[in-house]
């Protein structure tokens, strides 16, 4: 019984991270596009 707990906590913080390290990947993508937009305009 207290494996499925451990196992379900788990894939909340597995979920979590991966939504962060998803939203850094976006921001950074962005970052980068609009960086070479800027370079290339000059």
């Amino acid at each position: 019984m207290g494996n499925k707990k451990q196992q379900r906590s788990l894939k909340r913080i597995f979920l979590a991270i991966g939504g962060t390290t998803a939203l850094i990947g976006v921001i950074l993508a962005v970052e980068a596009i609009f960086g070479g937009v800027k370079s290339c305009h000059r």
